[in-house]
């Protein structure tokens, strides 16, 4: 049997084509055949042609994972009459691999699927000397599988939210923050965050040795104070507004030696190994019972295990704004590059961050990084206004940082 390829406009045999949404108006859907392409949209009633298609006519619903078909025009879209068009995995986790709480158990699954697909130049990337990875925590919505693989965004399961943690690949240099661009623009589109996540950004790619993960720590420490000054005030405090009433990055205490924050943070006398197991966590199964984890910078995994060596910084709130993450990646860049340099010259450490910044990077992305802590004092400053200690109100957000800070 044979139809007309609405694409071609061909007969061609049913079995090479898809049926599906080929047009739609204000009071009709019209349904024909196509050839199957990565354009297509995958409904329970068929396969929208592409995302034009839907664009005027179906909106996403986060809260169900659905396209939700209504007339153009309407406003109040819970007194219409919807048609559901129900996306796999409704309500559950929509793909096709296992769910694990490490990116690293699944990593693998996405070497080399990446897509950049609006490649842009991105001057200041030279400076990131490090590889990096963000995890983007969601209450809501889901990304396509295809999606995923495409945008280096694996899915995992975290007990303290309600939405899927969505962790990038290993990111770097230039290539890495086309793809984060990407990553945010596509979140941005499918999903949504409340108070209860958090975005946490991982630095990696440092020689890992005691003095200089120390080093980190240390001027970590001495700095955290200046850092949050510039966020809201309970976002080292979660303590004070999630649900569970638990503290998930608090500021990180002061240790005198290496072996001292070892033993704290272990449990264990350190023996010169970093790739021992954490004790509490031996098979890293269960990284949730490792309470040295939810401190403002969490070291467990440089000091612990032999795989995915990265000091992470846990105490930002969510975001899905390009810019505003690209200015505290560079910040944790330049913390990181500031502890190697001087890691067997202590009296260095207890710096202030401009004193960081200008020992890392030339006078114009400082300039760049400093304009963008402006930014965000103000959208803090709104925020508390607006008596919100915790930095949900994200609506000005976007408009404080609608271009790269180092383009202002």
């Amino acid at each position: 049997m044979r139809a007309v390829n609405s694409r071609t406009g061909k007969y061609e045999y049913i079995s090479k084509l898809v049926r599906g949404i080929v047009y739609v108006s204000d009071d009709h859907i019209e349904y024909g055949y196509f050839s199957p392409g990565d354009d297509n949209v995958r409904t329970s009633e068929g396969t929208a042609m592409n995302k034009d298609v839907i664009k005027d006519y179906f909106i996403f619903d986060n809260s169900s994972f659905n396209y939700i078909y209504i007339k153009e025009g309407v406003k109040n879209i819970s007194r219409v009459a919807k048609k559901r068009f129900a996306l796999p995995g409704q309500n559950m986790f929509p793909y096709s691999f296992r769910r694990e709480y490490e990116s690293l158990y699944i990593a693998q699954l996405f070497n080399n699927s990446q897509v950049i697909r609006n490649k842009e130049s991105f001057p200041e990337a030279k400076y990131l000397k490090h590889t990096y990875g963000i995890e983007f925590e969601t209450s809501k919505g889901y990304l396509f599988e295809k999606q995923c693989f495409e945008d280096g965004l694996m899915p995992l399961r975290d007990g303290s939210i309600s939405g899927a943690e969505y962790a990038t690949v290993v990111l770097n240099g230039e290539k890495g923050l086309n793809l984060l661009k990407q990553q945010c623009n596509d979140l941005k589109e499918k999903c949504s965050f409340n108070k209860e996540c958090s975005l946490h950004i991982h630095i990696g790619g440092f020689p890992v040795e005691k003095d200089v993960i120390f080093a980190i720590y240390k001027v970590f420490v001495y700095l955290q104070n200046q850092l949050a000054s510039y966020l809201p005030r309970y976002s080292m405090h979660t303590e004070r507004f999630k649900k569970s009433g638990k503290s998930y990055c608090a500021p990180i205490p002061n240790f005198l030696s290496f072996e001292e924050m070892y033993y704290t943070f272990c449990g264990t006398k350190y023996m010169g190994s970093l790739t021992q197991n954490h004790p509490r966590d031996p098979e890293r199964h269960a990284k949730w019972n490792i309470g040295a984890r939810y401190y403002a910078l969490n070291v467990i995994n440089a000091i612990c295990y032999d795989k995915a060596k990265t000091v992470e910084f846990r105490f930002l709130r969510p975001t899905f704004n390009f810019n505003r993450i690209e200015l505290w990646l560079f910040i944790f860049e330049a913390i990181v590059q500031y502890a190697e340099k001087y890691k067997n010259d202590t009296k260095y450490l207890k710096a202030d961050l401009n004193v960081i910044l200008h020992s890392v990077y030339p006078d114009d992305i400082v300039k760049g990084i400093m304009n963008g802590l402006e930014l965000q004092l103000m959208l803090t400053n709104q925020q508390e206004m607006n008596g919100d200690n915790v930095g949900s109100d994200i609506e000005y957000e976007d408009f404080l940082f609608d271009e790269s800070i180092f383009n202002q």
